[in-house]
């Protein structure tokens, strides 16, 4: 039964108990002069207490049936296209089936409106509003740097990969190869919003994958074609042609762009061979920013990223962590590249992962094809336990030109906004 149901319930037993009492103290007859006397004072005590409790009693009746809101809980918040039962952490889509599916769309990027449901006090309320606020801001980004595109604009030629948030393919757009990340209709609008965030306000740089526009309807990503894919899929598919000397710069340009990241502040937070995209001529461009975020956050969301790349840190579970995170991804994207085998593949589930990880163990040096020393000597100091004795990525690129030989990067420049 509700809240409100029990109260009410409540009040009538207490109000018919209040009416059984003073009928039968008002009706008991007195026995002597001096009972007359005490039940006199006492009835007329009754007769003036009883109608009062009776009053106060109909009033507070009458404000618990009224048409008062109920007050909202903590975590009740009313989530756009969702339903949110409230204890349950159970959601789900809500469709208008006289709308379009633009107009239903719930992640914030269609441009109908937004039927939301939620439970608040046991109660489910609907209310019909208009589109989210993510959308508005992701609006922006896109007006604010240009970057808006038609998506029929975009011909479609092959589908090339696909995840938890869509599907990626190559297109062509006004005769340029292009990637197409395309959204699906459940994902959240602020994985989007970010992504473009964090491309379109980042300058050019070589070893990050260039940004060429987005579309609202429906959500999509544009961004230059990366000719061989990830650094995963040359991994699993073609393995003969990753030799060291390719590997190696590859892992320098990885450690160039992030450089190049962590000086403008922002944590990858999911560095790994999926999101390496390599080019025709071996050289590396990181991708995926869909979970990234300033470093000076006050607080990063735990448990983020891919499980056999995470950090200790992060698998431990703690509240807040620095990029120092990235730098021990980093050391394991370094095995991967001169073992050519999965992190950790001893280990089926992630969680066994964390726990030979939290106790220190890392995926064995032995496994590794023909790395130099220095190599090996970088990656165990950019994985290790404490995160406050890793290197920041501006040393490990240091480490790469010094033993490359390689005429010394300048420190990337933030220019004023």
């Amino acid at each position: 039964m509700p809240a409100r149901g029990r109260s009410l319930s409540s009040s009538i037993c207490l109000l018919l108990v209040l009416a059984l009492f003073s009928s039968t103290a008002l009706s008991a007859p007195p026995h002597s002069e001096e009972n007359a006397s005490r039940s006199h004072s006492k009835h007329n005590l009754v007769y003036w207490i009883t109608p009062s409790i009776f009053v106060a009693l109909l009033v507070f009746l009458i404000l618990l049936c009224g048409d008062k809101e109920p007050e909202k809980l903590p975590g009740d918040d009313i989530e756009f296209g969702a339903v949110n039962l409230h204890n349950s952490g159970k959601k789900t889509q809500i469709n208008d089936p006289g709308k379009g599916p633009a107009e239903n769309n719930t992640n914030g990027t269609g441009t109908g409106q937004f039927t939301t449901m939620t439970q608040l006090n046991g109660n489910i309320t609907k209310t019909v509003v208009q589109p989210m606020k993510e959308n508005e801001k992701l609006r922006a980004v896109i007006l604010k740097n240009k970057l808006e595109l038609n998506y029929k604009d975009l011909q479609k030629v092959v589908e090339i990969g696909h995840g938890a948030m869509g599907v990626v393919f190559k297109a062509t757009f006004k005769g340029q190869v292009v990637a197409v990340k395309e959204f699906d209709s459940g994902c959240d609008a602020k994985d989007l919003n970010r992504e473009i965030g964090i491309l379109a306000d980042m300058p050019h740089h070589p070893n990050i994958v260039t940004l060429i526009g987005a579309s609202l309807d429906p959500p999509a990503l544009v961004t230059e074609f990366v000719e061989r894919g990830s650094l995963h899929e040359v991994i699993q598919k073609h393995p003969e042609e990753l030799t060291p000397d390719r590997a190696v710069v590859i892992l320098y340009d990885v450690a160039r762009g992030m450089d190049f990241l962590h000086h403008h502040n922002i944590m990858q937070r999911d560095l790994k061979s999926g999101n390496i995209l390599v080019t025709e001529d071996w050289h590396a461009k990181i991708t995926d920013f869909g979970i990234s975020r300033p470093m000076d956050d006050a607080k990063v969301t735990v448990l983020v990223g891919t499980g056999r790349w995470m950090a200790p840190e992060v698998h431990d579970g703690k509240d807040t962590y620095t990029a120092k995170a990235d730098v021990y991804s980093y050391a394991v994207l370094m095995w991967e590249a001169y073992s050519k085998r999965m992190p950790f593949e001893e280990y089926k589930f992630d969680i066994k992962v964390a726990e030979f990880v939290l106790k220190g163990g890392r995926p064995p040096i032995d496994k590794m094809q023909n790395p130099q020393a220095w190599l090996v000597e970088l990656m165990a100091k950019c994985w290790a336990q404490n995160p406050d004795d890793r290197p920041d990525f501006r040393l490990v690129v240091q480490e790469f030109e010094k033993y490359l030989e390689l005429a010394p990067t300048p420190a990337p420049v933030v220019s004023a906004k």
